[in-house]
């Protein structure tokens, strides 16, 4: 069994596997520290006084973090390789969308979804699908633009009061606004 000592500076050692009933003249048995990140300090384990810097910092991550726990949501509900195409699907239905005479021909990744999802079809009833598919295309693009740009505000918001902040309590309390903001948007939109 480790045991843990603090010497007569004060300082901590650990003597791993000690037999038991093991002793030391020159330093006190002490409670293995609670975490990694304690210290004994001031005759006690305690965790260090973080400076601002350090935990603005690490205010930056947590918002960041926050933000795409939020996001993970409506990214996580499709399969990886069609949001990689959301960028394809978006430029193919605003090009058919703003067509007087729309085409097939002007977005071959959507009607090879349409021909995927619908089975064989005439030009025509392709066609048809093709429009009713870039318009939810279009819509979803426009729902999900919303929500990029929101959090996008909210994160670059958040981490300018983090940075103003002149003490680790101000810190704190921005990260606090910035997560339940991001809490309040998650509820509204049903992330």
């Amino acid at each position: 069994m480790d045991l843990h000592f603090i010497d007569l500076n004060g300082n901590h050692f650990v003597v791993p596997d000690a037999p038991e009933g093991y002793l030391r003249q020159d330093a006190a048995e002490v409670a293995p520290p609670p975490g990694p990140q304690h210290r004994w300090l001031n005759g006690g384990w305690e965790l260090p006084a973080l400076d601002l810097e350090t935990h603005r910092a690490a205010a930056m991550r947590s918002i960041v973090s926050h933000i795409n726990t939020i996001t993970s949501s409506a990214l996580t509900a499709y399969p990886a390789a069609e949001v990689e195409s959301w960028p394809i699907q978006k430029a193919e239905a605003e090009a058919v969308l703003a067509a007087e005479t729309p085409t097939l021909a002007m977005a071959p990744f959507l009607t090879g979804v349409c021909q995927a999802q619908f089975g064989p079809a005439d030009d025509a009833a392709r066609l048809a699908q093709l429009i009713e598919k870039a318009q939810a295309v279009k819509a979803n693009a426009d729902v999900w633009g919303n929500m990029a740009a929101y959090v996008n505000g909210l994160r670059a918001r958040t981490q300018m009061a983090i940075m103003a902040a002149e003490d680790v309590a101000g810190a704190d309390a921005a990260l606090a606004a910035g997560i339940a903001e991001g809490e309040a948007f998650r509820e509204a939109n049903g992330l």
